[in-house]
């Protein structure tokens, strides 16, 4: 996998010179925050990986790819700030408006993963027959909808078209539902005096709202 370098340091897809050019530095930053975008899906679906199996390499992949997402973010912050203003037309000017808040919403999802990870590791102290096989169903099936929303607003960031906006404004409802109704059934679960259910409660419901927050990130771009 490609390394980001140490932060601060320009990736080495980036150039100094290109600055000089700006159309031509928006489309490396462009092409760059593409990088930082698949890095977090990658991220969320090693997430996943430890959910179903307590997988000690798809968590330490997650945490190198983290690493890889913030040195990312502050040099490509830093390179679209200096990125020069006076030659772009207007068209050009949203689009690095548009880079740097993808990119902003890009690493706070990959925080959030990884505290979605520590809080994961905690689940483990939980004996494994003890976490509801519904409740992590729930959560991968979260997990999977938010991948496929990721993908869609990467895709709107990377060329706005009304119809990909549409379509990611629906995705963003359909999650939504989903994470209402998943809400309601452990809420039902609760009631019925599921132990197991009491036992995971909080870690879950805090899955739950830190996907549903990713989601709500990612799918801002829905407004065209």
């Amino acid at each position: 996998r490609p390394q980001a370098g140490p932060p601060g340091r320009l990736p080495a897809r980036l150039e100094v010179r290109e600055l000089q050019e700006p159309s031509l530095a928006l489309a490396s930053a462009t092409r760059e925050v593409m990088r930082v975008a698949d890095l977090v899906d990658h991220m969320l679906r090693m997430v996943g990986e430890a959910s179903r199996r307590g997988d000690p390499v798809a968590t330490r992949s997650v945490r190198e790819a983290e690493e890889r997402v913030d040195a990312l973010y502050v040099a490509l912050k830093h390179y679209l700030a200096q990125t020069p203003r006076q030659p772009l037309q207007a068209a050009e000017l949203c689009r690095g408006e548009e880079l740097m808040a993808f990119l902003i919403a890009a690493e706070q999802a990959g925080d959030r993963i990884e505290r979605m990870l520590l809080d994961l590791e905690a689940k483990m102290l939980v004996p494994r027959h003890a976490y509801p096989a519904r409740a992590k169903a729930e959560i991968l099936a979260l997990h999977e909808k938010l991948a496929q929303n990721l993908q869609l607003a990467a895709g709107l960031c990377l060329e706005r078209r009304l119809p990909a906006a549409v379509s990611l404004a629906a995705a963003r409802e359909a999650f939504r539902d989903m994470e209402r109704s998943f809400c309601a059934a452990h809420v039902a679960r609760l009631v019925d005096g599921d132990p197991a259910s009491v036992a995971i409660s909080s870690l879950h419901l805090d899955l739950l709202a830190d996907l549903a927050q990713m989601n709500d990130q990612a799918c801002a771009f829905a407004r065209f």
